[in-house]
């Protein structure tokens, strides 16, 4: 029976949990430790938001450092617990979604926030059959009965994002048509905040919109073959769908906190003394949160392909075809190894690139040296860190590194009169 499941499945969780005390007893830490100390900042946050306007934008996650404590403590748990039961990632995905309405939903554009709510109610809806075993035709019911009250708010859900996203657009047009037609900008901030923000709802509701047409798409294509008879493609279907969204929208909510903590944290001592952070602050921010969607996406596109079944003939495929041979004369490389020969020479670059950077913003506008110094400062660090990375990229190919003696004897040497003239 469905009791019965339930009390097993509670079990399941239990040992398990035993079995890892220390890993449950760090989740449970780290829940306490990020509760006290967004709790501990939210009154330091307010009083500043005077003085410092850019924490006005990070007020919504400290208005509830419950729901970010739990789907930070979430996220770390995929990471520590090995191979947990399925029924404790049930638990885990709907601990993770809750937080997640409620963080959504005051960032969100008003007019979706409401079906935050339904997306709740769809993943208890979507986890029911597994977890109560329904006979095999009142489980055939609840799944057409799921799909069709699916794509029915969906197609609601997507009529007023449409009336939203014209709306947005509209009122982006006007305001962007009265700044042109201005001799001078808008002197007070309000203005072009009020621009900015409609430009992003705008870029908001359009790829909300493509989100809404996929899982349409898959909602149908499940419940059309349910109603065909072909039970078990439509299960798949719905499953890789549903799973897919409701990743995708933890995702979300998890970047946007990583991101409004980053800037919190960037806005308060110690780090906002770097002088990097004041004078190129939004540069950094924007690099960064470059990097962080960039990496939430392949996250998202890894576990869609692992819903669909896809990933490991995906991987094996790109393992096949990056582990080609590639003939250069007498020596033979992978495109794997042509590949991280070049991905080692590009963090290179950046790592120079990095450096050089701290040094110039934070080093040498703080310690007062000789005139040139810095120059040969740099001059030296760069040359070691691409020596370095070079020899690295050669070692990552495959290729003994003895080949490379006289070469690199000789480009020593060089090396050492070009720095024995920058020093002097």
């Amino acid at each position: 029976t469905g009791v019965a499941r339930l009390r097993a499945d509670g079990r399941s969780i239990a040992d398990y949990l035993r079995s890892h005390r220390t890993r449950t007893a760090c989740l449970l830490i780290c829940l306490i430790v990020c509760y006290a100390t967004l709790y501990y900042l939210r009154p330091k946050v307010a009083a500043k938001s005077s003085e410092q306007p850019v924490l006005r934008s990070v007020r919504w996650l400290l208005a509830d450092p419950l729901s970010v404590s739990v789907l930070m403590t979430v996220g770390l748990a995929a990471v520590l617990l090995p191979y947990p039961p399925g029924a404790l990632n049930l638990v885990l995905g709907l601990v993770a979604l809750l937080p997640t309405v409620l963080l959504l939903r005051k960032v969100v554009e008003k007019s979706l926030a409401t079906y935050l709510y339904w997306l709740l109610a769809m993943y208890a809806f979507n986890q029911a059959p597994e977890i109560l075993r329904f006979d095999a035709a009142w489980e055939r019911l609840f799944f057409q009965s799921q799909m069709f009250v699916t794509v029915a708010l969906l197609v609601h859900l997507q009529r007023r994002r449409r009336r939203a996203f014209l709306q947005a657009r509209a009122e982006a047009a006007a305001e962007n048509e009265t700044v042109s037609s201005e001799a001078l900008p808008p002197e007070d901030d309000n203005a072009s905040a009020s621009s900015g923000s409609s430009t992003e709802e705008t870029r908001q509701l359009r790829l909300t919109g493509y989100v809404i047409n996929t899982v349409l798409a898959g909602c149908v294509t499940a419940l059309g073959s349910d109603l065909l008879g072909f039970t078990r493609l439509a299960r798949f279907v719905s499953q890789a769908t549903l799973n897919s969204l409701f990743a995708g929208v933890i995702l979300l909510a998890g970047v946007l906190v990583l991101l409004s903590l980053l800037r919190l944290a960037g806005n308060l001592r110690p780090l906002n003394r770097l002088k990097m952070l004041n004078d190129d602050g939004a540069l950094i921010e924007a690099r960064l949160r470059r990097i962080i969607y960039w990496v939430a996406a392949l996250m998202w596109a890894a576990f869609t392909l692992e819903q669909m079944m896809l990933l490991s003939p995906f991987t094996d495929w790109v393992a096949a075809t990056l582990s080609t041979p590639v003939h250069i004369g007498q020596v033979s490389v992978s495109l794997a190894d042509i590949l991280r020969f070049g991905v080692v020479l590009w963090l290179t670059m950046k790592l120079s690139q990095l450096m050089r950077y701290i040094l110039d913003r934070e080093v040498f506008t703080r310690v007062m040296l000789p005139p040139g110094i810095p120059y040969a400062l740099n001059s030296v660090l760069n040359y070691a860190i691409w020596i370095g990375g070079l020899l690295l990229a050669i070692a990552s190919t495959g290729i003994s590194l003895d080949r490379f003696t006289i070469f690199a004897s000789a480009v020593g040497v060089g090396v050492g009169f070009g720095l024995q003239s920058i020093v002097n």
